[in-house]
């Protein structure tokens, strides 16, 4: 009885052990995010993840076959504000729940609109 109970006990910590937690707040942006980028009557997917380490914010940024880090990442409250150098793009949104929307400013402007997700990849929508 005491192997089959420790059995148990050892596989269901072990499926919790891949288990991802999910933000405590639910209009934290820390995490993954996936949907697209409009520009020009264009509809672009993206890739986006953000992260915080001590009081300072990092992510990355993935459209087609390129990912790049993120410059000038800042959250204050549901706003979230960071730079894509390599598009000499400014992005400006608000989170809510698991959304996030916003625009695009620089030399091809726009707007964008994310939704959470449980992973990442540079190719949102295939390679």
């Amino acid at each position: 009885m005491k192997t089959a109970f420790s059995i148990g006990i050892v596989a269901f910590l072990a499926a919790c052990a891949g288990a991802t937690p999910r933000p405590q707040n639910e209009s934290d942006p820390e995490g993954r995010w996936q949907g697209y980028f409009s520009h020009n009557g264009l509809r672009q997917p993206m890739a986006l993840e953000l992260s915080q380490a001590s009081s300072a914010w990092d992510g990355r940024f993935a459209t087609g076959d390129n990912a790049v880090s993120l410059e000038s990442v800042r959250v204050s409250g549901r706003s979230v504000h960071f730079e894509v150098p390599a598009e000499a793009a400014t992005f400006d949104g608000a989170v809510d729940g698991n959304k996030m929307e916003g625009s695009v400013s620089g030399p091809v402007s726009g707007s964008f609109n994310l939704t959470r997700s449980d992973s990442w990849t540079p190719y949102p929508f295939g390679p």
